[in-house]
């Protein structure tokens, strides 16, 4: 909040890290989960030698419906690629129709921002590029978050979308956050990188 700068950091889902709390026992990241939020959490602090204040965790169901719920995004793809996956949820039954993404910039809805967010299987740096798009989508629906009519109606959009997300940050701290951007503009900084 004093810097208005964040730093949106992905780690590839493969990387094999100690489990908190397991004697040792190591997995992979795309099933530390399965053990709980709280172990997540706490791998994560000791593999980066940090303190993660908060976490949110949004399913895939849920990133549909909030796509959904703000009009759609905007996509930029550095790449004119077909998905390997379907435009299906709740399933990876990808025997459905693709979808084809443009190189530059293009409107997405939920189920195609689902399709780009799952997509690896279609460039060449595999996870590297998902990882990418990912963290495109997920500045985009910031960008929508805080954009005027969004942010005025805030509360109406985290009680509608209240159940699609948990989160242990205090509706406090989110308020303050929505404060600054009304009074400051949405003047924040927010840098990507990859592990």
């Amino acid at each position: 909040m004093k810097t208005h700068q964040a730093v949106l950091t992905s780690i590839p889902r493969d990387y094999y890290i100690e489990v908190a709390g397991k004697d040792g026992r190591y997995d992979k990241l795309s099933f530390m989960n399965a053990y709980g939020a709280d172990v997540n959490k706490e791998s994560l602090e000791k593999l980066f030698g940090t303190t993660i204040d908060y976490s949110l965790t949004i399913n895939t169901d849920s990133l549909v419906t909030v796509v959904d719920h703000l009009g759609g995004i905007e996509f930029c793809s550095d790449y004119d690629f077909t998905t390997t996956h379907a435009l299906v949820n709740n399933t990876y039954n990808d025997a459905g129709r693709k979808l084809h993404v443009r190189k530059g910039c293009q409107q997405l809805n939920g189920i195609e921002t689902l399709t780009v967010a799952r997509e690896r299987n279609a460039f060449p740096g595999r996870d590297r590029v998902r990882q990418e798009n990912c963290q495109k989508i997920i500045l985009s629906i910031f960008k929508k978050l805080v954009s005027t009519d969004t942010i005025l109606h805030y509360n109406e959009t985290l009680n509608t979308l209240g159940s699609l997300y948990d989160t242990d940050i205090p509706k406090e701290i989110i308020t303050d956050i929505v404060k600054d951007i009304l009074s400051n503009g949405n003047n924040w900084n927010i840098q990507t990188q990859s592990v």
